[in-house]
């Protein structure tokens, strides 16, 4: 593949491990794109179960290219499609995305009206999601409202001069896509987080995997902010004095039954904040979907996001400090 970028506005990359299903279903939402003008890389991260087939399937479709290599992690593996990708921005997407026919327009209308800008979308639900899906769907949508300009690598547009002067993503996944904007912010890059460039992506399938993300990015946002210090707010330490705030609650419930002269009283006063806060997630969440069973379902989910999170977020920072140790000794990367 020539690395010239002549005439070619928009390159797609995408890594892929063990995800030739999703890679297909990803790469028919490419197919019905109204406007054709991308090419897409996909970069196969050392799979044990190949997209090969379904690189052979829509190579005649689509201006498409597969790489392999080593597994190395998605970093790694978008960090090599741009150094071989022709467009003059690229599109960072993940293979469980599903494309609106007219996203690769609207990217191009606000490259047009804004050259230079890095561009990001939200996550959307699918017309057919489920309770569960919606609830999850609700409390991350809370947590980007919290930090609207942490850029997320499954929806992401950056210009590739920008891109390569800041040397692609480090190794840190997940967290990588956070990493990138704090220093393209730093060398004064504008950052637009657009709800109409929206693209329909699954939460997380139970709570099992949704606690294991939320645990992975406490530890990585413990990881940036020795990378960049000052940058982690206090919404990224509350998950941490939540967690150990409940382990006293816990150790205060365990010590009333085994008779260790608390009171019953003191507890209940003790949890008071707990239950504000949980009842404060409740009636947003209603206000919101006006479904009391997806609001039972976003409190559950609230709890386990601040479990995890605060779990990983200090069992990082003492890694850090006590052992000294890198990121990258600490840190897996994401299948």
């Amino acid at each position: 593949m020539e690395n010239s970028r002549e005439n070619l506005r928009l390159s797609l990359i995408i890594p892929v491990r063990n995800r030739p299903r999703e890679v297909s279903f990803l790469l028919e939402s490419l197919v019905a794109q109204s406007h054709k003008d991308f090419e897409v890389l996909l970069i196969e991260d050392g799979s044990r179960e190949t997209s090969e087939a379904v690189y052979s399937k829509y190579r005649s479709q689509l201006k498409l290219a597969y790489l392999v290599q080593r597994h190395s992690g998605p970093g790694p593996a978008r960090n090599l499609g741009a150094s071989l990708a022709r467009g003059t921005h690229f599109l960072f997407l993940e293979t469980d995305c599903r494309l609106p026919a007219d996203l690769i327009a609207r990217y191009l209308h606000w490259m047009t009206e804004n050259p230079g800008f890095i561009f990001a979308g939200p996550p959307a639900l699918g017309k057919n999601s489920r309770a569960f899906a919606k609830a999850l769907h609700w409390v991350e949508t809370q947590s980007r409202h919290r930090n609207p300009l942490e850029l997320e690598t499954f929806n992401l547009c950056i210009p590739a001069p920008d891109f390569h002067g800041l040397g692609g993503f480090r190794f840190l996944s997940p967290g990588e896509g956070i990493d990138l904007g704090i220093r393209a912010r730093a060398r004064g890059a504008e950052i637009r987080v657009l709800p109409e460039l929206a693209i329909e992506r699954p939460p997380a399938r139970n709570l099992i995997t949704f606690f294991t993300q939320s645990f992975q990015f406490g530890r990585a946002r413990a990881v940036l902010q020795h990378w960049h210090p000052g940058s982690t707010k206090l919404s990224h330490r509350v998950p941490a004095a939540v967690l150990l705030y409940s382990a006293f609650l816990l150790f205060l419930f365990i010590s009333i039954l085994l008779g260790g002269g608390f009171s019953v009283a003191l507890l209940c006063l003790l949890a008071l904040p707990a239950g504000i806060l949980l009842g404060r997630v409740a009636m947003q969440c209603f206000e919101a979907t006006q479904d009391a069973h997806v609001t039972r379902l976003a409190v559950l989910a609230t709890s386990v996001q601040l479990s995890g999170y605060g779990l990983g977020y200090l069992t990082e920072s003492l890694l850090w400090g006590v052992r000294k140790i890198k990121a990258e000794e600490t840190l897996p990367q994401r299948d």
